[in-house]
């Protein structure tokens, strides 16, 4: 996970990563092959891939804790 608090709207970024494979698990041919059918075997190759490489956008952010930068009182 990395977070991103450089936009306007920050955001976490989720991304799988095998330490057996030392790759990411989109960047591993055969990662929805291996594991897709035991888990989730309706999705395609790409949704089962996006379960693993995704983006939670922290809408109400600096709403919530202030502008970027702010240190604490």
């Amino acid at each position: 996970m990395t977070f991103d608090m450089s936009g306007e709207v920050p955001a976490i970024k989720v991304r799988t990563y095998s330490t057996h494979y030392k790759k990411l698990s989109v960047d591993t041919p055969g990662y929805a092959a291996w594991y897709k059918e035991h888990e989730q075997p309706q999705l395609s190759d790409e949704a089962y891939h996006g379960m693993d490489d995704f983006s939670i956008e922290l809408t109400d952010f600096r709403k919530r804790f202030g502008p970027a930068g702010r240190t604490g009182q």
